[in-house]
């Protein structure tokens, strides 16, 4: 794929974002992994390394197992790099986000007067700016969380009302 210098998709945009697409039925069998494109010759020599097509190797944790991949090094893909294509090897098609789980929202909040100091609420963040982020908690105005309220690492964060 070239669209270098038009609008739209580059090359690298593409490159950064299709370990996020599955392709079901594609091409090549890795269009339905994470393993990105431009990965594909290297899992084809870690497959031919196994003596089997990348098909078969893909879920096949013996001959997974087996590889040396730190034998596949190079000065642009390392460890991290290898240790996830072993993974998408491992797992094909896997989603590794955690289950998605819809927030509970109060009954009974229809306005501020329903809110009491000291409540847990979940929300759905709405929108993030350099002073907070604003969460939709089933009120007809998305309330704010103050950055100050905010955690710098992920976690659960928990805002005081």
């Amino acid at each position: 794929m070239s669209n270098s210098g038009t609008s739209g998709i580059t090359d690298k945009i593409f490159e950064q974002c299709a370990g996020f697409l599955r392709v079901a039925g594609g091409n090549n069998p890795l269009d339905a992994t994470a393993v990105h494109p431009e990965a594909y010759p290297l899992v084809q020599q870690i497959a031919d390394s196994v003596g089997l097509s990348i098909t078969a190797l893909l879920g096949n944790q013996d001959a997974i197992e087996k590889v040396d991949f730190n034998a596949f090094r190079t000065e642009t893909i390392g460890p991290f790099t290898l240790s996830d294509i072993k993974q998408e090897l491992l797992h094909p098609g896997r989603d590794a986000r955690s289950p998605f789980r819809v927030p509970k929202l109060v009954e009974g909040i229809r306005s501020l007067d329903d809110l009491q100091e000291g409540m847990d609420v979940e929300g759905v963040v709405t929108n993030v700016t350099d002073f907070g982020a604003f969460v939709d908690i089933g009120m007809q105005q998305d309330g704010l969380v103050h950055l100050s309220e905010l955690s710098n690492r992920l976690s659960k964060t928990r805002a005081k009302l």
